[in-house]
């Protein structure tokens, strides 16, 4: 795949086809681009997994992005061309739902100059995914709205990208303290939520607002801000006291936040690295933390994030170096991968046997290293059949509303919540719970 400067995404640095050589690897590490797609005999079937024009389409909505928070440093409201970006919006999801296996990689191989805006564009990345998979809950979680609307993915994709605005309006020395602690209990670091709120209000759909004030609220109430009280000072939120996207864009914020720590402004990649993905899941599996994401929306996230992903290099406990080829979101550290032979440039009829291995089946086998680092206490397992499988608990919740419904009521049922495509579209105005509005 073509590869962008990642300060300049109109910018192609090597078209496809393009060979890698000892002048051209040196300069795009140097510039922040640490992986890239490259052709390999035998394994041309991972093209699959990539999709040119939603990675264009994705990097035309960081940029516009890019622009708004550009805006947003220098005035104290956020200006947006609403319009502009959801038609942007819309094409990232008309390719995501056309390229489901392809969105997999969106959000780790679409880059931006700023680490603030990669953080926005992957966490609008990932809640997109996750809110496609989850319109049967959107539907049953807005139920003040008809089907189409409740499944709209429009504030989604807006509250997003704008979630961590009011990073702006925080002071550097509360960003550095948090770069250096990752103390996510600082009092005027958590201020960003509700300055963020104040600069989208009245400017964009109030629940894409909603969604800046409140992606750090947690289902176990743990979360901020907290909110007042009716008899005096304040009380935690929890569960669905927190609008249902703000639990969605909770969640992906938390994995980015995780995984890449260096996309926080001010932050230094050098003393926060990226870790791998499946660490990332790893920490987020263990408790206290799962308790603090919405069980129903912890699922969506498990199943669009691989903990290793296809087309990942990956080294096995058997000292064999191999590629991932798929992956099972019932047991997501026990992939399908290849071994990789010694390079053979000949035709597929002239090479030695290909040998797969599916790591589900070889229980002896597991995954060592990935990228040359130790993730061999990383991995995990499904603590239950079905742990993660999102499929399983829809029709589990359908059966439900199938059988609580009388044999009259069924033909009179208002919504159909058979998982389908989500589509982004026009008007979706929702009115808020007098919790929420306030």
């Amino acid at each position: 795949m073509a590869i962008h400067h990642p300060g300049h995404p109109d910018v192609v640095l090597l078209r496809q086809g393009a060979p890698l050589d000892a002048y051209s690897i040196p300069h795009l590490m140097q510039l922040g681009i640490h992986e890239v797609w490259i052709r390999y005999p035998g394994l041309e079937h991972l093209v699959r997994f990539v999709d040119p024009q939603l990675m264009a389409n994705y990097r035309t909505l960081t940029t516009r992005i890019g622009n708004v928070i550009d805006q947003a440093m220098v005035r104290n409201t956020v200006e947006i061309d609403f319009y502009a970006c959801k038609k942007a919006l819309l094409s990232v999801t008309r390719h995501l739902a056309d390229s489901p296996q392809s969105a997999l990689w969106i959000s780790q191989v679409a880059h931006a100059d700023k680490p603030f805006v990669r953080h926005s564009g992957n966490v609008a990345a990932l809640s997109l995914m996750m809110g496609m998979r989850l319109d049967f809950y959107l539907v049953r979680e807005r139920r003040s709205l008809p089907a189409g609307r409740a499944k709209d993915l429009t504030s989604l994709g807006i509250g997003a990208l704008l979630h961590d605005i009011g990073m702006l309006r925080v002071s550097q020395a509360a960003l550095d303290r948090y770069n250096a602690t990752l103390d996510t209990t600082d009092p005027e670091w958590r201020t960003h939520t509700a300055l963020g709120y104040d600069m989208m209000r009245g400017v964009l759909d109030p629940t894409a607002a909603i969604i800046a004030l409140h992606h750090h609220q947690a289902w176990d109430g743990t979360g901020f801000p907290e909110r007042p009280s009716l008899r005096g000072g304040t009380r935690p939120a929890a569960e669905r006291d927190v609008h249902v996207l703000a639990r969605i864009v909770a969640a992906a914020e938390t994995f980015s936040r995780i995984k890449n720590p260096a996309h926080a402004p001010g932050s230094n990649s050098k003393l926060t690295p990226t870790i791998p993905t499946v660490r990332a899941l790893r920490h987020m599996l263990d408790e206290p933390m799962r308790k603090k994401f919405d069980p129903v929306v912890f699922k969506a996230l498990m199943s669009v994030i691989p903990a290793y992903a296809p087309g990942s290099v990956v080294r096995l406990s058997t000292q064999q170096d191999a590629v991932v080829v798929s992956w099972d979101v019932n047991n997501p550290c026990k992939p399908l991968v290849e071994v990789l032979q010694e390079f053979d440039p000949r035709p597929m009829k002239q090479r030695g046997k290909v040998v797969r291995i599916d790591l589900r089946e070889h229980r002896d086998v597991s995954i060592i290293a990935m990228d040359g680092e130790d993730v061999s206490g990383d991995n995990f397992e499904p603590a239950e059949h079905g742990e993660f499988d999102l499929l399983a608990l829809y029709r589990s919740m359908e059966n439900r509303v199938h059988a609580d419904l009388k044999p009259d009521a069924k033909k009179d049922a208002k919504h159909d919540v058979k998982p389908e495509v989500a589509k982004v579209e026009d008007g979706s105005q929702e009115q808020l719970p007098p919790a929420e509005a306030a």
